[in-house]
C-alpha cells in the first residue's frame, strides 16, 4: 500500500480529534453535572425560597391584622378583616402547596411540617379572637341599649317623684309635706341608682360587678321599705295618681334589673368574652412565633441546600477548568509533534518542484521534472510537465496571431479617421435645428404661463364664491333657528303671564287667610283679657299670631305688587320678540335670495374657469411637444457627439492594440521552448 500525504495528514488530524473527543466527553459530563445542580436551583431551590418569602410575608401580614382584632369598633370592621385574613390565607396556602410540590428534590428538609401545625393553631385561635370579639362587641350593644333603658325608668320615676314636691294644699299641708320627704328620701336612692348603673359600663371585674348588683339590691330594698310608707301616705290623701304611676315605673326598674338580660348578666358576658378574646390573642402570639420560627428554619435549611448546591457547581466548574488545561497541553504537544513530522514529509519534495517553476517563471521551457514518488507530489510533478509543454504550444500560437493582429489595428486607425469627419459635419448641422426648436419652446412657455395665471385667479374666485355661498346658507339657517328660537320664547313668556295670573290668584286667598287669622287673633285675645291671669300665656300667644298675620299680609300685598310688574314686563317682552321675529323673517327672505344670486355667479364662474383649463391644457401640451422635440434633438446631438468621442477612442485604442502587438512580439521571444 501506498502512503499518501493526505494519508500522513488524516492520521494526525485522527490523533487530534480523538484527543478532542475524550475532552468533549469529559467536559460535557461536567457541564451536565453544571446543568443538573443549576436546573435544581433554578427550578426548586430559588422557586422554594420565593414561595417562603412570600409565606413569610403573608403570615406578618397576618400578624399585624391580627394585633388589630381588640380595637375594632363594628362586626362590619370585624367581616372586612376576616375576608382580609382569608386572603392572606389563601395566598399563603397557595405558596405552600408550591413549596410542597417542590420539595421531592430535598428530601433531607422536613421543617414544613412544623410550620403547619403552628400555622394551623394560630388560624384557630384567630378565628376564636374574631368571634369573641364579635360576641363583645354584641354584648356591648345590648349593654348600652339595657343601660339606656333602664336609665329612661330611673328618669321617669325621677320626674314622678319631682312632681310629689310641688303639691299644694294649706288644710293637708302636714301630709303633704310628709309626702314630700318620703319621695326626696326615695329620689336620693333613685339618684344613686342611677350613677350606679352609670359605673357598671366602666367596670373591668366580675367581682366588681357583682359588688355593684349587691350594692343596687340594697337601694331597691331600701326602696321598697320607703315605698310601703309613701303608698300608705297616698291612702290617706289624693295625689292624682302620682304614687301609683310611680309604683308602676319602680316595678319596671326591678323587672329591668332582675331579668334574664338584665345589666349585670350582660356586663359579665361581655367581661368574659373580653377574657376569653385575650386568652386567644395570648394563644396566636404563641402559635404565630412559632410559626415564624418554623419558617425561619425552613428557609435556613432551603438556603443551606442551596449553598451546597452552589460548591458543588464552583467544585465542577473548577474540576472542568483544570481537565480543559491539561487537554490542551497534551494536544499542543502532540499537534506540535505531528506538524513537524508534516512539514518535513512536505517540504524535501517541494524544494525541487519550486526550483523547476522558478526556471518556467524565467521562460524556460525547455526542461522537465523528475517523476520519483507516486503520492500526490509524482502526481504533481506530473501535471507540471503537462502544463509546460502546453505553454510550448500556446506559446506559437500567439507568434503567428500577433502578426495578424498589428496588420489589423493599422486599417482599424485609417477608417475611424473617416468616420470621425462625417459626425463632425452632422453635429453642426443638428446644432442649427436645436437653436430654432428653442425659441419655439420659449414661445410655448410664455403662452402657458398666461394660461396657468388666468386659471389661477379663476380659482380664487370660485373659491371665494363657494365661501360666500357657504356663509348664505348658514345666516338662513341661522335665521330659522333664530324664527324657532323666538317662537318658543313666546310660548314661555305667555305660559309665565298664566302662572303669574294663578299667583295673584293664589295670593289673594292668603290675603284673605291673613285677615280671617287677624280676626280671631283678636276675638283670641278679647277672650284671654276676659280670663285674666289665667289667660296672660293664650293673650301673648293671640298677639304674636296676629303679628304674624298682619306680616304675612304685608308679605302677600309686596309679592301681589312683584307679581304685576313681571305680568307688564312680560307683556312688553312678548311684543318685542314678535317684533324680532318678524324682522329676522324678512331678513331669511334676503338671505334666500342672496343665495340664488350667488349660484348663478358661481356657475358663470365655473364656465370661464374651464375655458381657461382648456387653453391651460393646450398651451402644455404645445410646451410638452416643444420640449420632446428638443431633447429628441439634444439626444441626437449626444449621440453624435458620444460617437465622434468613441471613435477617437477607438483609434486610440487600435494605436495601443499595434503597441502591444509589438510588446508581445518581443515578449514572446523571451520564452525558451527548444
Amino acid at each position: 500500500m501506498v502512503l499518501k500525504i493526505s494519508h500522513k495528514v488524516a492520521f494526525g488530524f485522527s490523533v487530534i480529534l480523538l484527543l478532542l473527543f475524550f475532552s468533549s466527553i469529559s467536559s460535557f459530563g461536567i457541564l451536565t453535572n453544571i446543568e443538573t445542580a443549576t436546573a435544581k436551583v433554578d427550578n426548586y431551590a430559588l422557586p422554594i425560597q420565593n414561595h417562603g418569602n412570600t409565606v413569610q410575608k403573608q403570615l406578618l401580614k397576618q400578624a399585624k391584622s391580627t394585633a388589630l382584632i381588640r380595637s375594632l369598633p363594628t362586626t362590619t370592621s370585624i367581616k372586612n378583616l376576616e375576608q382580609e385574613f382569608a386572603e392572606y390565607d389563601a395566598i399563603l396556602q397557595l405558596n405552600k402547596l408550591k413549596i410542597s410540590s417542590l420539595l421531592s428534590a430535598f428530601p433531607n428538609i422536613n421543617n414544613l411540617d412544623i410550620f403547619t401545625q403552628s400555622y394551623d393553631a394560630y388560624s384557630q385561635s384567630v378565628k376564636a379572637m374574631l368571634e369573641h370579639r364579635e360576641g363583645e362587641l354584641s354584648e356591648t350593644i345590648k349593654l348600652y341599649e339595657q343601660q339606656q333603658s333602664l336609665y329612661d325608668i330611673l328618669d321617669e320615676a325621677s320626674a314622678i317623684l319631682i312632681d310629689l314636691s310641688f303639691l299644694e294644699d294649706a288644710e293637708n299641708q302636714r301630709k303633704i309635706d310628709t309626702i314630700i320627704g318620703s319621695a326626696s328620701q326615695i329620689e336620693g336612692y333613685l339618684f344613686n341608682l342611677t350613677d350606679a348603673s352609670k359605673s357598671i359600663l366602666t367596670l373591668t371585674d366580675i367581682a366588681e360587678v357583682e359588688a355593684a348588683q349587691q350594692t343596687m339590691n340594697i337601694g331597691i330594698d331600701n326602696i321598697e321599705q320607703l315605698l310601703i310608707y309613701l303608698v300608705r301616705l297616698g291612702e290617706e290623701y289624693n295625689t292624682d295618681g302620682l304614687i301609683a304611676q310611680f309604683v308602676d315605673e319602680f316595678e319596671r326598674t326591678k323587672q329591668a334589673l332582675t331579668s334574664d338580660n338584665n345589666l349585670f348578666s350582660l356586663k359579665i358576658a361581655q367581661i368574659k368574652q373580653r377574657e376569653a378574646l385575650q386568652i386567644a390573642l395570648e394563644e396566636s402570639d404563641k402559635q404565630i412565633e412559632l410559626a415564624i420560627q418554623a419558617i425561619d428554619e425552613f428557609l435556613q435549611a432551603v438556603d443551606q441546600n442551596l449553598m451546597a448546591l452552589q460548591l458543588n457547581t464552583l467544585d465542577n466548574v473548577k474540576r472542568g477548568n483544570l481537565e480543559t488545561i491539561i487537554v490542551f497541553v497534551v494536544l499542543f504537544v502532540v499537534g506540535i509533534v505531528i506538524a513537524f513530522v508534516t512539514i518535513r514529509t512536505l517540504t524535501g519534495a517541494l524544494k525541487e518542484i519550486n526550483l523547476a517553476l522558478a526556471k518556467i517563471a524565467k521562460g524556460d521551457l525547455s526542461e522537465e521534472l523528475k517523476v520519483t514518488s507516486q503520492d500526490e507530489y509524482g502526481e504533481l510533478a506530473k501535471n507540471v510537465n503537462l502544463v509546460v509543454a502546453d505553454l510550448r504550444s500556446l506559446i506559437g500560437n500567439i507568434t503567428e496571431n500577433s502578426h495578424l493582429l498589428h496588420q489589423a489595428a493599422d486599417k482599424s486607425s485609417e477608417q475611424i479617421l473617416l468616420v470621425s469627419d462625417s459626425l463632425t459635419l452632422q453635429g453642426e448641422t443638428i446644432q442649427q435645428a436645436n437653436s430654432q426648436t428653442d425659441e419655439l419652446a420659449k414661445s410655448a412657455e410664455q403662452i402657458q404661463q398666461s394660461a396657468n395665471s388666468a386659471e389661477q385667479q379663476m380659482d380664487s374666485a370660485l373659491s371665494q364664491s363657494h365661501e360666500l355661498e357657504l356663509t348664505a346658507t348658514k345666516t338662513s339657517q341661522g335665521m330659522q333657528r333664530l324664527t324657532s328660537m323666538l317662537d318658543d320664547t313666546t310660548d314661555v313668556m305667555t305660559a309665565l303671564e298664566q302662572e303669574s295670573n294663578n299667583i295673584s290668584g293664589i295670593l289673594d286667598t292668603i290675603g284673605g287667610i291673613s285677615e280671617q287669622t287677624n280676626l280671631l287673633a283678636l276675638n283670641a285675645a278679647i277672650e284671654a283679657a276676659r280670663a285674666g291671669d289665667v289667660g296672660r300665656g293664650f293673650a301673648v300667644v293671640a298677639d304674636e299670631v296676629r303679628l304674624l298675620a298682619s306680616r304675612t299680609q304685608d308679605s302677600a300685598g309686596e309679592i301681589q305688587h312683584m307679581i304685576e310688574s313681571l305680568q307688564k314686563q312680560t307683556k312688553k317682552a312678548v311684543s318685542d320678540i314678535k317684533v324680532g321675529k318678524d324682522e329676522a323673517i324678512n331678513c331669511q327672505k334676503e338671505t334666500e335670495q342672496l343665495q340664488q344670486t350667488q349660484l348663478m355667479i358661481s356657475n358663470a364662474i365655473k364656465e370661464i374657469h374651464q375655458v381657461s383649463s382648456q387653453i391651460a391644457n393646450s398651451a402644455h401640451m404645445q410646451s410638452d411637444l416643444t420640449n420632446n422635440i428638443n431633447e429628441s434633438i439634444e439626444t441626437v446631438v449626444d449621440l453624435s457627439r458620444e460617437t465622434s468621442e468613441k471613435s477617437t477612442t477607438t483609434m486610440s485604442y487600435s494605436e495601443q492594440v499595434a503597441k502591444l502587438a509589438a510588446q508581445l512580439d518581443e515578449s514572446i521571444g523571451t520564452f525558451k521552448v527548444t
